[in-house]
């Protein structure tokens, strides 16, 4: 199972993302972490991120996408992941494309996209101001 947790920062994805993840014993992915992660092994997209990161530029959908797509193919991730902000744009959630639930800490329209694109069953955290669950 493939969870999104998308929000703005400090709504908590990060707290929320640990919790479900060692409930679900399923590994859990944030962006910082997985940059800083491919920079420090000197993997070949590591390199590349840490030239953009080095230039004072963001680190583009591809690459991201590239780092994300190592981290899935390990074995660990076959049985699910927790995204923590990993996908952030709209090109990204694409380029996932197994997303089975997001978790919304923020404004709704902005999750249902996201739901659009990923055909993942919404979750709406309650302090959102919407119910707590929207069926896809």
């Amino acid at each position: 199972m493939d969870i999104l947790l998308l929000g703005p920062p400090g709504a908590g994805k990060g707290t929320q993302g640990a919790l479900i993840a060692t409930r679900l014993g399923l590994p859990k992915f944030a962006t910082g972490d997985l940059l800083r992660d491919a920079v420090k092994r000197g993997t070949p997209i590591g390199l590349k991120v840490k030239a953009t990161m080095e230039a004072g530029e963001l680190v583009s959908d591809d690459l991201i996408m590239g780092v994300v797509r190592d981290e899935l193919a390990k074995p660990e991730a076959a049985g699910g992941v927790i995204f923590d902000g990993v996908v952030r744009t709209l090109p990204q959630a694409e380029g996932v494309a197994r997303l089975d639930h997001l978790i919304a800490h923020g404004p709704s329209d902005y999750a249902f996209g996201w739901r659009e694109i990923a055909g993942a069953k919404l979750w709406q955290t309650a302090h959102c101001g919407a119910p707590s669950e929207h069926a896809a």
